[in-house]
């Protein structure tokens, strides 16, 4: 009889091992799922500034007039890129401020002999 009770706590003590092993299990894996989101959200944003970069120095591109960085208003007014601003210290010449990221490059303004700042958004 005392190998009855023996076995029976043998099965006991094999559930409950294998209850933590399954708790264990479902915490590890929570964790890896959590890692992977915030790794792809990083892979997105990293795409999404990438783009914007890029798209950056197409609009600059476009609108400079013969040296990299300088730019004229009445191009870029003429053009008329999407998503695109012109600011200097008296305020927004194009577009205006945007709520998304955008990427902002220092340029010169040749018809205003001013520096500004455009942001592609």
């Amino acid at each position: 009889m005392a190998e009855i009770s023996r076995k029976g706590l043998l099965d006991i003590d094999l559930v409950i091992a294998f209850v933590l092993i399954l708790f264990i299990f479902v915490i590890s894996s929570n964790i890896a799922s959590s890692f992977a989101q915030n790794a792809g959200t990083n892979s997105a944003l990293s795409v999404e500034i990438a783009s914007k970069m890029s798209r950056s120095y197409g609009v600059l591109s476009q609108l400079s007039d013969s040296r990299d960085n300088e730019i004229t208003l009445s191009k870029l007014q003429s053009l008329k890129p999407d998503r695109v601003s012109l600011k200097a210290m008296g305020g927004y010449y194009y577009g205006g401020k945007s709520d998304s990221l955008c990427i902002q490059r220092a340029v010169y303004i040749k018809d205003l002999n001013e520096v500004g700042i455009l942001e592609v958004c």
